[in-house]
């Protein structure tokens, strides 16, 4: 963001204590994201300007996305159990999707403007995703994705390689942008 004087404005805001995850997304439904974090320990959510409340248990994973489609996020988590992976999506439902190994990477995969459940399995580089034929797309050791690329209102599955500072784009292209000591970030859900 430019001020007036033609510099750079930057905000910043204590938020958060040390071992909390950032889990930035609109949850009031004002298309901007707010500043939130999951913490892991208590399962505690701490979203600037609104409540604070508890919806997961310690080694849950927050996947936060708009699930119902109504414009606000909704508080989601993804929760590894004995032979079982679920999705907890608060106000809305309980969901066994997965297996433990699987990486969640919710998503909007078909435009209609709700989160999709899905899961990256990394033994067979396949996606699953809830309505869908699963797709091959991957392998051990990716970083999946997903992500509007395009601002077309659907989101792309997309790959990053750490072991070749690769990009992977489904269907689009890929690209080399890092090194194999990279760590992706946007939209990483864990």
């Amino acid at each position: 963001m430019r001020n007036p004087s033609g510099g750079v404005s930057l905000w910043s805001a204590y938020f958060g204590v040390n071992g909390d995850v950032p889990i930035p997304a609109d949850y009031d439904g004002d298309f901007r994201s707010d500043t939130a974090v999951f913490r892991p320990a208590n399962g505690g959510w701490y979203i600037s300007g609104q409540t604070r409340f508890a919806y997961g248990i310690s080694g849950d994973l927050a996947i936060p996305g708009d699930y119902n489609g109504d414009g606000r996020s909704d508080a989601a988590v993804y929760r590894y159990g004995v032979g079982f992976a679920a999705w907890y999506i608060r106000n809305v439902t309980r969901l066994f999707y997965g297996q433990p190994g699987d990486i969640p990477v919710p998503g909007d995969y078909d435009g209609n403007g709700a989160t999709q459940v899905s899961v990256f399995r990394p033994s067979y580089g396949r996606w699953y995703t809830s309505g869908e034929a699963y797709l091959t797309f991957g392998a051990s050791g990716d970083v999946p994705f997903a992500f509007d690329y395009h601002g077309d209102g659907t989101a792309e599955r997309a790959l990053y390689r750490p072991s070749e500072g690769r990009w992977y784009i489904y269907g689009v292209t890929n690209y080399s942008f890092g090194l194999s000591t990279d760590q992706p970030l946007a939209g990483k859900p864990y």
